[in-house]
């Protein structure tokens, strides 16, 4: 895959996450509009850098590509945390709080956040350091499926009760943590299918 394929690639799934994280939530929600530049960006970030890192992981190509794909994923994934921390407070995450405090679904969300965030690290550094013909192929595929099961349950413990009722969805939307964890667990299933039938 060359760079310009690379890079049309990358653009097309932000402008296509941010379309439809704006569409959803406030062209048919309540958020809005002056929410967009962190809010609606945030949304669109995670999103666009979930699919990366999980194509980075499961196309078929060139080594060079999936650093590409993957280094973006990580530079999307750190402007999600950044985000995230001028965004959590209990105006925009009420259900993370009891009584000014973290309760269990702001806890674990959390948790399986940090442990993805480190379990990329590791991974982006043993693609850095050229360190994948030393690893073995074991250690490689456990880092992975590790990495997307913590970030799946990350999307999943946050959103699982707005998956339930799909009346209430923004103009039939799914919510972008359904989507986020079908992503992950189909690269999940992928990879998982690619080594057994190795």
């Amino acid at each position: 895959m060359s760079a310009e394929r690379s890079h049309i690639i990358i653009t097309l799934i932000f402008l296509l996450s941010f379309f439809y994280a704006f569409t959803r939530y406030v062209i048919l929600g309540p958020v809005s509009a002056v929410q967009i530049p962190l809010f609606i960006m945030n949304k669109a970030i995670s999103l666009s850098g979930l699919v990366l890192i999980v194509m980075s992981f499961t196309i078929e190509g060139d080594r060079i590509s999936k650093i590409r794909l993957g280094e973006t994923g990580f530079l999307f994934t750190v402007a999600h945390i950044v985000l995230s921390l001028l965004l959590i407070n209990e105006d925009y995450f009420l259900k993370f709080f009891d009584a000014g405090e973290y309760n269990l679904t702001g806890g674990l969300t959390l948790l399986f956040g940090i442990s993805a965030f480190v379990l990329l690290l590791v991974i982006r550094r043993s693609f850095k350091a050229n360190l994948q013909a030393v690893l073995t192929q074991k250690y490689r595929f456990l880092l992975k499926i590790s990495l997307l099961s913590f970030l799946a349950a990350h999307v999943a413990v946050m959103g699982w009760e707005g998956w339930l009722t799909p009346l209430n969805w923004y103009g039939y939307f799914p919510p972008i943590t359904l989507i986020s964890f079908f992503i992950a667990i189909g690269g999940l299933i992928k990879i998982v299918i690619r080594y057994y039938n190795k």
